[in-house]
């Protein structure tokens, strides 16, 4: 049995919806910053482990995790902040 055709959603636009996706890119910013510092984390413990060179990769993956989260901070905090000046 054949389903029957997709309606297409409407178009989420108009001052409606702004709060809405204004929510969401903070929602995604929130989970971005510690999620890259979990990344530069697991893969300086691999290096560390492959390496045997304990804390080194693990401290150095780290700190370019956080870097990561604050530089991805700006970039969408910039984004945002041009957003609203338009």
């Amino acid at each position: 049995m054949m389903p029957g055709p997709v309606t297409p959603l409407p178009p989420r636009r108009g001052p409606r919806w702004k709060g809405v996706r204004e929510y969401g890119e903070w929602v995604q910013i929130a989970l971005m910053f510690p999620s890259s510092i979990a990344v530069g984390l697991a893969i300086g413990y691999g290096l560390d482990r492959w390496w045997k060179t304990m804390p080194v990769f693990t401290l150095v993956m780290a700190l370019l995790g956080i870097v990561a989260g604050f530089y991805n901070f700006y970039r969408a905090y910039t984004r945002w902040e041009q957003r609203r000046r338009s």
